[in-house]
């Protein structure tokens, strides 16, 4: 019994928690908290903007606004 409710469990884990509509919001939560950054010093933006920088050699930004 306990067998059976795990993999109920975990089947409807797998399915809805990692779906792929649920995918891409979830990789962008995840990459906005790890990722981006109030602190930074760029000329070209305001201050207190979220930002990314992309790429090696962090030539290119990406502004949440």
């Amino acid at each position: 019994m306990l067998s059976i409710v795990i993999f109920l469990f975990s089947t409807r884990w797998v399915n809805q928690d990692f779906s792929e509509k649920l995918w891409p919001a979830k990789v962008y939560r995840l990459a906005h908290v790890l990722d981006f950054d109030a602190k930074y010093e760029c000329k070209n933006l305001r201050p207190g903007l979220a930002v990314v920088f992309l790429g090696p050699e962090q030539a290119r930004v990406l502004v949440d606004t």
